[in-house]
């Protein structure tokens, strides 16, 4: 079985594609990065440890971290990043069970509007709340 349950990438794949997470959205503080870590299947690394900035350059898909990666386009991409097919099957779903009627009352540009603000204030509140080392 696939270490994804939702049938779909690996969980460093979405994250390096966007998914939300905090590390790369917010500043992790400068004497944590020098800890040591797990490096996940990384090819560039040969060891089985590495630093945690090293962990968050690949992570975060980044050249340079310095410890403040801001990337906020990440508040944006959980909308449209599905974690696999089974969650892209759900959300489908629910979205022409609830979504199609909510359009037709209220309309397309006013259900726009709240799905995009509804998106991105729900990452922002799970962001608040997630600690700032992705462990």
């Amino acid at each position: 079985m696939s270490e994804n349950p939702m049938a779909g990438p690996s969980i460093m794949t979405l994250i390096r594609n966007g998914a939300k997470f905090v590390p790369c959205m917010k500043s992790t503080q400068e004497d944590f990065l020098h800890y040591q870590t797990t490096c996940p299947s990384i090819p560039s690394f040969t060891n089985e440890t590495c630093t945690y900035e090293e962990y968050l350059w690949y992570a975060c898909n980044v050249e340079n971290l310095k410890g403040f990666p801001y990337q906020v386009y990440r508040f944006i991409i959980p909308m449209f990043l599905h974690a696999g097919i089974i969650h892209l099957l759900t959300n489908l779903m629910s979205q022409l069970y609830i979504g199609i009627p909510l359009e037709r009352k209220f309309g397309s540009i006013r259900i726009a509007i709240i799905y995009i603000l509804s998106g991105i204030g729900g990452t922002l509140l799970s962001a608040i709340g997630l600690p700032r080392t992705g462990k």
